[in-house]
């Protein structure tokens, strides 16, 4: 048996982050890319270049090990919005108080593109720009669509609060659209005296950070 390591932050990699002019579609290739060498073979499933069939990321994790992902919605907020000493959400990915525009985020036109991420402060969870600069593409969809979150570096503030949630056309290229990807490996299920060890610990579950 497997079990799934997942660190509670659910932070997704800072180094695979926020290519913009991407669709939902090609960003999930690159995703498959990574995991396998072949952008139609991962969690994301293709029957031909053009065709998305649907997602499997349980069977993607038994093929692969080690497979890389769009975040789901929640993995998405959490990674913005969870205090690290586990007491609750903020309203901005870094922190209650809001954002100083061109000093903690890239938004309110305070830079005239996008900038390199990690230009702002440091977020809840050690993340960059998830507030600000581009939206960013989940995993999740709604009425076809898939929903993004984030902000853009010409919005406002209120884009970037942990109550703004939009949808978008998976199939959309926008200057103002990228993404950033989550890893997610397997390992053996450890013996029963290593399991209570662990336990004793308090990290059975955790994710692997790029």
């Amino acid at each position: 048996m497997r079990e799934l390591r997942r660190e509670p932050s659910l932070t997704p990699t800072q180094a695979l982050s926020q290519t913009a002019e991407v669709s939902w579609y090609e960003a999930a290739k690159f995703a498959n890319w990574l995991t396998s060498g072949d952008a139609l073979q991962g969690a994301y499933q293709f029957s031909d270049a053009i065709t998305f069939t649907g997602v499997d990321r349980v069977a993607a994790l038994n093929t692969y090990d080690t497979i890389y992902m769009l975040p789901t919605e929640d993995e998405w907020y959490k990674a913005a919005y969870f205090k690290i000493d586990g007491s609750g959400y903020t309203d901005y990915p870094t922190g209650d108080a809001s954002p100083i525009a061109g000093t903690d985020a890239n938004f309110l036109s305070a830079n005239s593109s996008p900038w390199d991420v990690g230009s702002g402060s440091v977020e809840n969870n050690g993340t960059f720009d998830m507030g600000g600069n581009v939206f960013e593409w989940t995993e999740s969809s709604s009425s076809g669509s898939r929903l993004i979150r984030g902000g853009q570096w010409w919005g406002s503030a209120n884009n970037m609060t942990s109550a703004a949630s939009l949808a978008f056309n998976p199939a959309g290229e926008e200057d103002w659209i990228g993404f950033r990807l989550v890893s997610i490996s397997t390992v053996p299920e450890p013996s029963s005296l290593s399991l209570l060890f662990i336990g004793a610990l308090g990290c059975v579950l955790r994710r692997k950070r790029n």
